[in-house]
């Protein structure tokens, strides 16, 4: 694909930016169906599986040369084809120091990062982006860590859209952990949709700007309050979770005792996991750690209780379940939260439960959704003689009977 001859290359860096503020909208008053970019996107890939001889002839067939309405559109073909092209195929035919061609081969030779590319395509577009630095919480943070004293480990961007500032992660939209293990095959690249105009009270959690402003908050966090909110995956937005009991990553036990709470707006199955901070293990004396904890979800919220079967510290990892209904859709559960929990004591009560068919305890939503009444709706009963009655009203069940005549 080549450009018109006519066509010239033209840029808005070196321009002035205008000034970080807070977007007045939020991520869906853009969009709220991914749906309505599908001609974009699909063209998106298509440009990525072309090869393109020159960077003029890159951005002419991803951008110029379709009739784009919006700089919305424009930026969301920028950040579609990045995230399905390989950036260690690309090639042109000649690479001079300074070029866009320059900017875009870098990567694949470890001297470039995606942010930057991002950059590059967006200003060659006529859209104004930055370029922000600091710390992200990647494949190897744990609740806990520090980055004091660290060299900055992530680089991603703001884009200008209709006059406001929308932050963007190119790089992490690839990809996502699948598991909740650190190793190379769990690391499976994909499009995220997530990290496309993230909201900025969504994505403190896992990036830090260290120019305060360009977190785009209404105030901005300092780095040890960033370092103490708790680890926070993607999917954690997506099913509409959020923290209700503990706000910090790293919490502590009493008498070797605590209760998680979160909330969630989107109907979501859940479970978790339990390791020690200290080796990774999740046995101890011959059970695992999970059998230590008591899941019970209500409506719109869960808890994780947790009995300690001894002092130190512990990863606390809470997987979660969007129910789409779709059919043909995998449902997989997904590394949403984690927390490190100091257990001070080994809890009195610090007996294994026995195994429950699908995590959680007590009536839970399906209960109501069969019109049952329990009498009792917590996962935990209480009894002063060692006796507990529990009893279930079913609902009304109404038949409607057809007679065929006879003979007929």
């Amino acid at each position: 694909m080549h450009a018109p001859y006519n066509f010239q290359l033209s840029s808005v860096q070196g321009r002035k930016l205008p000034p970080p503020l807070r977007s007045r909208y939020r991520k869906f008053d853009l969009y709220r169906d991914v749906g309505q970019f599908r001609v974009i996107d699909n063209h998106a890939i298509t440009v990525a599986e072309t090869e393109h001889k020159t960077f003029r002839d890159l951005i002419w067939h991803l951008v110029h040369s379709q009739n784009f309405q919006s700089e919305l559109e424009k930026a969301r073909a920028i950040f579609r084809w990045m995230t399905c092209k390989n950036m260690y195929t690309i090639n042109f035919e000649s690479v001079k120091s300074g070029t866009p061609e320059d900017v875009l081969t870098s990567f694949k030779n470890k001297k470039g990062t995606y942010a930057r590319i991002f950059e590059t395509m967006c200003n060659h577009a006529g859209l104004y982006c930055a370029v922000l630095t600091g710390f992200a919480k990647g494949l190897d943070y744990r609740p806990g860590d520090e980055f004091k004293g660290t060299e900055y480990n992530h680089s991603w961007n703001a884009v200008y859209v209709d006059d406001n500032w929308y932050l963007v992660d190119s790089h992490w939209a690839t990809r996502y952990l699948i598991s909740e293990k650190n190793m190379p095959e769990n690391l499976v690249y994909e499009y995220d949709d997530f990290y496309f105009l993230t909201d900025p009270e969504q994505l403190i959690y896992s990036h830090w700007s260290q120019k305060e402003p360009w977190q785009l908050l209404s105030r901005p966090l300092s780095l040890k309050e960033f370092e103490d909110l708790p680890l926070v995956k993607s999917y954690f937005f997506k099913c509409g979770m959020y923290f209700m009991s503990h706000q910090k990553g790293v919490v502590s036990t009493k008498k070797g005792r605590i209760a998680l709470t979160l909330g969630f707006v989107k109907p979501t199955n859940f479970t978790y996991k339990i390791v020690f901070a200290e080796n990774g293990d999740e046995m101890h004396n011959g059970n695992k750690l999970k059998s230590y904890a008591l899941q019970e979800t209500g409506y719109n919220e869960v808890t994780f209780m947790l009995r300690a079967p001894k002092s130190g510290a512990y990863y606390f990892t809470i997987f979660a379940q969007l129910l789409t209904g779709d059919i043909g859709v995998k449902n997989i559960f997904t590394a949403s939260a984690e927390y490190k929990v100091i257990a001070d004591q080994q809890s009195s009560d610090a007996v294994p439960l026995p195994n429950c068919s699908d995590s959680n305890w007590g009536p839970g939503v399906p209960v109501d959704q069969l019109g049952l009444e329990p009498t009792c709706k917590d996962a935990v009963l209480t009894t002063s003689d060692g006796k507990v009655s529990q009893f279930i009203k079913n609902c009304m069940i109404y038949t409607i009977a057809k007679y065929p005549l006879c003979g007929a």
